[in-house]
């Protein structure tokens, strides 16, 4: 059965296809936000769409909403798969004949990247096939709607889809800290479990990137490479615990 065309607003999201492909197993209808695929002449166009973009009246408004929707999402999607971040080619109106209007902001970003995906079928103990479950909206979907009504995990998200130096890293860092409840009681240490050792030679290895003179440098400190690999499991884990 044909897909019906959208009609409204989208966002045009570029980036690398196995990116791409993460956030439409990620994003699917009809859950909001979506990024799907939609026909265009005898290609397809990679397009976000969400009810936030519903009541806009100007591409200029759905490009700064959209800005802000794609730097959350690209925190989300790098906590919850590893996917790194998409840019925002443009937006367009669709019209009630299935006609693309236009507007194009684009920002080239590609990366060498590999993907690794993989489904299988469940059974019960007599082999009998087991119905999949209902459909439920995915953890970034449940993230984003909650950072919507939450500055601390919008602004995290937004500094941990991006965070790709030590300043960066930091910010994540001090937000998740601030969300699980503070420095003093090291609660996000204990939420971590076996890597909250980690977790703190990566914040005192921030901190001390951050100063000019650090009071408390860690023996050995962390890598950058380290780092990036290292915090999109700390904010999953901190929003697995936020968000049920």
């Amino acid at each position: 059965m044909n897909t019906p065309m959208p009609r409204g607003w989208i966002a045009q999201v570029q980036g690398h296809g196995f990116d791409l492909a993460y956030w439409e197993q990620s994003l699917r209808p009809p859950f909001d936000p979506v990024c799907e695929r939609i026909p265009h002449g005898d290609s397809t166009v990679w397009g976000l769409r969400s009810s936030a973009f519903d009541q806009l009246q100007s591409a200029e408004e759905v490009r700064a909403q959209a800005i802000m929707m794609i730097a959350r999402l690209n925190g989300a999607l790098r906590a919850q798969c590893g996917a790194e971040p998409l840019t925002l080619q443009g937006v367009a109106r669709i019209d009630d004949s299935g006609n693309f209007h236009f507007s194009v902001f684009s920002e080239a970003r590609a990366r060498a990247r590999s993907m690794v995906t993989g489904t299988s079928a469940a059974h019960d103990a007599d082999g009998n096939l087991v119905p999949p479950p209902l459909p439920e909206p995915s953890q970034a979907q449940k993230w984003i709607q909650v950072a919507e009504q939450n500055d601390g995990i919008g602004d995290m998200l937004i500094f941990a889809g991006r965070s790709e130096d030590w300043f960066d890293i930091y910010k994540a860092l001090e937000l998740a800290q601030s969300l699980a409840g503070g420095r003093p009681g090291r609660k996000l240490h204990a939420l971590l479990g076996g890597d909250g050792d980690e977790f703190e030679r990566m914040w005192r290895t921030a901190n001390m990137h951050r100063h000019a003179r650090c009071k408390d440098p860690p023996t050995i400190p962390m890598t950058l490479a380290e780092a990036m690999s290292l915090l999109p499991f700390v904010i999953r884990s901190l929003l697995t615990h936020l968000v049920p």
